[in-house]
């Protein structure tokens, strides 16, 4: 629906000046509140999470989950870079104040990416993907955080998915060629080991 609901945004705005963000949410370690609290306090706290998002976010920007813990906004009404960091910052916030769980005080954090159209995606499933890379950033610079999308990041990816999709065919290809190299007791002249390095004849 979330998907249906962007692309007929777009399709209605068609000749007009349009900006829209998507954000894609993710929270951090939700596992550990499954591992630790059980399924069903996990599932009550995903309730807590969609309404503290409903509070946070205008009325006009809808919000769906999409995965387990997996949650995507779309910021409307001319959302640009600035409005978009805002909510972003404003979201991070909020997560700020700890959820309680039948009594028991529950810390989780939020990692957000953000894609702006038409910037990064003239689509719905486009401007997802791309918001989804930046999140994965934010994830990495220590959780909590927002990050914009950036042609940086798309085009890490890229390379990412070329060199592994290389890799694959290099085996079938028998392009490794494996080598010993001596490891050698300084004081003695003894070999004492070995390494093993893989060297990649790529055409």
């Amino acid at each position: 629906m979330f998907i249906d609901y962007v692309n007929g945004v777009i399709a209605k705005s068609q000749g007009k000046k349009l900006s829209m963000a998507v954000l894609y949410l993710d929270l951090d370690s939700f596992k550990m509140i499954n591992d630790t609290l059980g399924h069903a306090q996990g599932d009550k706290l995903l309730k807590m999470v969609s309404e503290r998002l409903v509070s946070v976010i205008r009325r006009s920007d809808p919000i769906a989950r999409i995965g387990g813990d997996e949650f995507l906004i779309l910021v409307q009404n001319r959302a640009d870079e600035s409005s978009a960091t805002i909510i972003a910052s404003r979201l991070n916030k909020a997560f700020r104040q700890q959820f309680v769980l039948d009594g028991n005080e529950v810390h989780i954090t939020v990692s957000i990416g953000i894609a702006l159209y038409p910037v990064d995606g003239e689509d719905a499933e486009t401007l997802i993907k791309n918001a989804d890379i930046a999140m994965y950033t934010a994830k990495e610079k220590g959780k909590n955080k927002y990050e914009l999308c950036t042609p940086a990041m798309k085009s890490s990816i890229q390379e990412i998915m070329n060199l592994t999709n290389q890799l694959y065919k290099a085996v079938g290809r028998k392009e490794f060629e494996l080598y010993y190299q001596p490891q050698v007791d300084i004081s003695s002249g003894m070999i004492v080991g070995f390494e093993a390095l893989i060297r990649w004849n790529h055409p």
